[in-house]
Order: structure tokens, then sequence, then C-alpha cells
């Protein structure tokens, strides 16, 4: 994942700080949105600077990102359904078994309220 300074995606890259340039300032809006997207293709400098010159490119990583979040929510509510209850430690607490979107899946189960017993 990246940062967004001013406008500018900042990506760490196997040690490097690379820079993608967006035509748009990306919002707190569009941020997830690139992100899912780039995260979604190889580290290829090529890639990156094709992504950072070519006119359009934001607007194409947006779209391609709210597919990809659509999709990732759709999993995070299959994941969430299967919650259950466990006594661990002494205290009732959430579980469900996740091999991906872990965080994504730990925010839905808060978010739905999961935290407090009997949810």
């Amino acid at each position: 994942s990246g940062m967004v300074i001013s406008g500018h995606l900042l990506l760490p890259w196997t040690g490097l700080q690379m820079t993608l340039f967006l035509s748009q300032p990306t919002t707190q809006q569009t941020s997830r949105e690139h992100s899912a997207a780039l995260r979604s293709y190889p580290m290829d400098l090529e890639l990156w600077d094709k992504f950072a010159n070519e006119p359009g490119a934001d607007d194409d990583l947006i779209r391609q990102g709210r597919a990809i979040l659509r999709f990732q929510d759709v999993q995070v509510e299959m994941i969430c359904r299967k919650a259950y209850f466990r006594k661990l430690g002494g205290h009732k607490v959430p579980v469900v078994n996740s091999s991906c979107f872990w965080s994504e899946v730990g925010h839905k189960m808060l978010e739905d309220g999961y935290g407090e017993e009997g949810a």
C-alpha cells in the first residue's frame, strides 16, 4: 500500500520510494480505489511509468479499483457471516476463519457490532 502526499502516491518498492504523479489529486474517496487497482499489477517500473504518464490512466485505475473493492466487499461479507462466539481466556469473543482480507474482516466485524456479546 502507499501513502498520499499532496496529490502524489508514494509507493515503497524494493527499498526505493517510487512516486506516481497523478493527473488529478487523489482524494480520500479515490485513494482506496487507486491502491486496490495498483496492488493488482506487478511491481514493474515500466508499467508504473505508463500509469504516471498515460492520459486517462487515473480514471482507468479508479474504475478497476471499484470493481476490485466490490469483489472484496462481497468476500468480506461472506466471511463475516460465518463468525461465531467462542470462549478464549475466560472471555467470549467473536471468531472467524479467514485466509485473506484480515484487516477488512476485522473492521467489518467491529462495524457490525461483533465486539458485543450476542451480536
